[in-house]
Formats: structure tokens, C-alpha cells, sequence
């Protein structure tokens, strides 16, 4: 029942912060470009780890317009792919 409360309570107030910008929002409905969900991501990490995650999607911080999730691991951490695909960067900041 904890657990579901805090979900519940993030849910709610990360719900002002999940708009899409309007320029997106007026690309998909003109059809300009296609919402991707077909794919179900994995986290970062092993299953039945558990880390803080620091900032999400379009924060104001350092995330606009940006669709990537900042972690608190600590250094040496095991990461894992989210899907297949090729390593662009990596970040130990």
C-alpha cells in the first residue's frame, strides 16, 4: 500500500512535467512524424536493482526536449543496454 501511494504521488506531480512542447505536439497531430511506443525499454541495470533516479524526461534542469533518464549509480556500477543499437557516449559525470 506504501508503494502505491508514492506512485501515486509521483504520478500526479510528474504529470505537469510530462507535456509535450507544442511544436511536437502539432507535428504529431499533422502527422509530420509518428510516436514511436512499440518498444518497451529495459533499465539500465539488472533486474531487482534499485537506484535513485535523478532527473527524467524534458527536465528543466538539463533534459529539454531531451527523452534520456539520469541515474545515481555509484562508479563501477553494471550497466546494461536499454535495447540494441550501437554506444554513442558515455558519461561519468
Amino acid at each position: 500500500m506504501k508503494y502505491c501511494l508514492v506512485s501515486y504521488i509521483l504520478l500526479i506531480s510528474a504529470a505537469g512535467f510530462a507535456q509535450l512542447p507544442d511544436r511536437t505536439i502539432n507535428n504529431l497531430k499533422a502527422g509530420r512524424i509518428s510516436n514511436d511506443s512499440s518498444y518497451i525499454y529495459n533499465l539500465p541495470f539488472s533486474s531487482g536493482s534499485k537506484f535513485l533516479l535523478i532527473q527524467a524526461y524534458n527536465s528543466k534542469m538539463s533534459h529539454t526536449d531531451e527523452l534520456s533518464l539520469d541515474f545515481k549509480m555509484k562508479q563501477g556500477s553494471k550497466i546494461r543496454a536499454a535495447r540494441e543499437g550501437v554506444v554513442e557516449r558515455v558519461s561519468s559525470e
